[in-house]
């Protein structure tokens, strides 16, 4: 049996969605332990994904057994895999859980088979990737990543799914540990789905964001966000998460979901440091000293579920029982 932990990734924003003429994109996140989720592998007649405990498994579970068997057939494998996922956060819910699930399914497969890969390669056969790179990066590498997203060449922003050049991969320019601060995440019950032709609209409607705006984007995830990482500085790190959520780019996602700014102005006011949305929602991310009891409070207020996490500067990790 082959087993690989899981981590999540909190995606605090993408930055240069203006009308750009350099490179496009570009963004911040980083990684975290969430609830223990993990793939468990089994050599099998056929490939079989079971998801458990999670919305849309059955939908998920096709689409990535799709992905295995043209895998099998494009590299001619004969050894195929029984997966069972457990504690995985909803899909769809910002935490970046079905590109994480997809790399790790990809790489068992190929474990199994003996097959020798490279990051890139488990990259390029997931197909994901075309828009931000903190998910992928942090599948391998967990910490935190700044990247300055792809090059222009004078085309429209799109979602990952709708990304035109997937051999095209975001640039890494920072990748840090993350300091050993716990992290509150919350899901709550109700929430829009922003993702297909959904998230798609919404890019259309948003993109370009006016260029001030996204100078301001940049100015806190780099002087803000990055350098407090660096210098462990707590104080300006929940500052600049604050004031990210007002920028343009980050509050239009946040204004997709007609409770989000309530839902993070009242983990404000229970105490948290600070609060903000982990990519298109929507999973609401917090800092605070008492962070289980936030957690609590909310989850009573709003419903859903959340978890208390650890940072992961590891990434995901492989073990051979």
């Amino acid at each position: 049996m082959l087993t690989i932990n899981i981590p999540s990734r909190i995606h605090i924003t993408l930055i240069a969605m203006h009308e750009c003429d350099l490179r496009k994109n570009g963004g911040i996140g980083f990684s975290i332990q969430n609830m223990g989720a993990q793939a468990k592998f089994y050599t099998s007649q056929e490939n079989n994904v079971t998801i458990e405990n999670r919305k849309e498994n059955c939908k998920k579970s096709m689409e990535i057994e799709n992905i295995l068997n043209n895998i099998c057939k494009f590299m001619n494998l004969n050894k195929f895999v029984e997966i069972h996922v457990s504690n995985l956060p909803d899909f769809h819910s910002g935490l970046g859980s079905g590109t994480s699930l997809i790399l790790a399914c990809i790489e068992g497969l190929l474990i199994i088979n003996d097959v020798t890969y490279e990051d890139r390669d488990l990259i390029n056969l997931s197909n994901r990737g075309g828009t931000s790179g903190i998910g992928i990066q942090t599948y391998f590498t967990g910490g935190f990543i700044l990247d300055v997203g792809v090059n222009s060449n004078n085309t429209r922003h799109l979602p990952s799914s709708y990304a035109e050049n997937i051999s095209q991969l975001p640039s890494v320019i920072h990748r840090s540990p993350m300091p050993a601060w716990k992290v509150g995440v919350v899901i709550p019950d109700v929430f829009s789905k922003i993702d297909g032709e959904i998230e798609m609209n919404f890019f259309n409607r948003v993109c370009p964001i006016q260029k001030n705006e996204a100078l301001e984007a940049c100015y806190l995830s780099v002087f803000g966000v990055t350098a407090a990482i660096v210098d462990n500085n707590y104080n300006s790190f929940v500052k600049s998460i604050s004031r990210i959520q007002k920028t343009r780019w980050k509050n239009e996602e946040i204004n997709e979901h007609s409770l989000a700014s309530q839902q993070i102005e009242y983990l404000l006011h229970l105490g948290a440091d600070c609060a903000g949305m982990s990519s298109v929602g929507p999973a609401l991310y917090f800092f605070a000293k008492n962070i289980s009891e936030i957690k609590s409070n909310f989850i009573d207020r709003y419903g859903g579920y959340g978890f208390v996490s650890d940072m992961n500067n590891t990434g995901r990790t492989v073990c051979l029982n």
